[in-house]
Formats: C-alpha cells, sequence, structure tokens
C-alpha cells in the first residue's frame, strides 16, 4: 500500500495499513504527495451531467527499476466502475502491458473526487492526459 495514501484516509484499516506497511517494510512512493498536489491542481472537476457514466482510475503498479523510483502509475477511463475496471485489468479482461502482473491497487486520491467524468471520448481522454 502507498504510504501517502495511507495517511489521507481516514477509516480504521488506514491505521491497520499504516502497521502493516511499516512492519512489511514496504517502500514509500516518494513522488505520491507531489502527484496529488498536481493533479488537484491541474485538473478540475468536470462539469459532467447526471447521464455521464465515465470514470477516471489510476492505477499504482510496481515492477520499474530503483533507478526510476520502482512504482509507476497508469491511467485510465472507463464506463464501469474503477473496481470492476482494476478486476478486470488484474485477471487479464483487456489488460493494460503489465497489469495483470504489476497492478497494485487503485490510487484513489488521485482520481475519486472528480468522477464522472465528461463521457465524450475527447474530453475524457484530455481529462486522462491532465492527471498523467
Amino acid at each position: 500500500m502507498a504510504l501517502e495514501e495511507l495517511k489521507v484516509r481516514s477509516d480504521q484499516y488506514a491505521s491497520m495499513g499504516m502497521e502493516r506497511f511499516l512492519v512489511a517494510r514496504l517502500r514509500p512512493i516518494p513522488w505520491l504527495k507531489s502527484a496529488r498536489a498536481a493533479v488537484r491542481n491541474g485538473l478540475r472537476r468536470s462539469l459532467a451531467r447526471p447521464t455521464d457514466k465515465a470514470n477516471l482510475y489510476v492505477v499504482l503498479r510496481d515492477g520499474y527499476t530503483d533507478f526510476s523510483g520502482y512504482y509507476g502509475a497508469y491511467v485510465g477511463v472507463t464506463a464501469k466502475s474503477v473496481e470492476e475496471r482494476f478486476l478486470q485489468h488484474r485477471q487479464g479482461v483487456r489488460p493494460a502491458r503489465g497489469l495483470p502482473d504489476h497492478g497494485i491497487e487503485l490510487l484513489y486520491s488521485l482520481f475519486i473526487w472528480s468522477n464522472p467524468i465528461c463521457s465524450n471520448t475527447i474530453a475524457g481522454g484530455q481529462q486522462e492526459t491532465n492527471v498523467a
């Protein structure tokens, strides 16, 4: 789990996760805090209508070298719930390259507040680009 992600969460599982993070000696994600700030400053909540059903999501992934910071992020847009799409990635259903083996978890603090986004493909792609 991402240390910064756990710091932002306020539920009972966050404190248990913090303890596990420390016990397991998992690597912190040095860029997550600055990524959260950049997304909040650069991506405004879309003017989605109630009929819009597209959702932006960000997946934490590993498998990079120590030189590149070990962790990375995959950004996507889906008409499904973000949880359903993440599960599909993990199960190999229309997966992005590397996500079945290297997708760790959804980074909710980078996207959940912006959903739903405009379902127009061009506008959705622009939101995806702004987050990346």
